[in-house]
């Protein structure tokens, strides 16, 4: 008898633990919320954040210093923009150098969405667009997304390189 009810206690405990009863709210922190605005004026497009959490795009969007051939001194990745987003959004990127970039898109459930790019990029400015597709070209649900990049060998301290890391938050609605 005892070893039925221990039993029953142990299997009871197990769907306790893979059910999500526990969960209540999204294991990410908010977004960096950002729009793009075509200014009246001269009609040129804003690129505008409206709102910054301190847990997104560590490497922040700001102005770059540019070298003499015009190209970016520094990596920099902004956050997305339009973010939240319903249609598709994308990243601005700056690279300094020839460099291998990996960006790829996870969701609350630390599941791969999908991979916006796993490739060699030149020194340049890029912008990344993400039609809220996954890897099989269906749209994704909405909610919040997190974007993961790395830069490698992008940094060069004390004779040793070493990669940049970091996410982003994006919100599909």
């Amino acid at each position: 008898m005892e070893r039925k009810i221990v039993f029953l206690l142990i299997v009871f405990l197990m769907v306790l633990n893979n059910c999500e009863l526990f969960i209540d709210e999204s294991p990410y922190s908010g977004i960096t919320k950002t729009v793009i605005d075509t200014l009246e004026n001269n009609g040129q497009i804003e690129y505008r954040i409206i709102s910054e959490d301190p847990d997104d795009w560590d490497i922040s969007y700001k102005p770059l210093q540019k070298d003499k051939y015009n190209l970016p001194a520094t990596y920099q990745i902004g956050p997305a923009f339009p973010n939240p987003v319903s249609d598709s959004t994308f990243i601005k990127l700056a690279m300094a150098s020839n460099k291998n970039i990996h960006i790829y898109v996870k969701n609350e459930n630390d599941k791969l969405v999908k991979t916006i790019i796993n490739d060699t990029l030149s020194a340049g400015y890029y912008h990344l667009y993400w039609n809220l597709d996954n890897e099989y070209g269906n749209k994704v649900n909405s909610g919040i997304y997190r974007c993961f990049y790395e830069i490698e060998n992008a940094r060069y301290i004390d004779s040793v390189y070493y990669s940049i890391f970091g996410h982003g938050d994006i919100k599909v609605e």
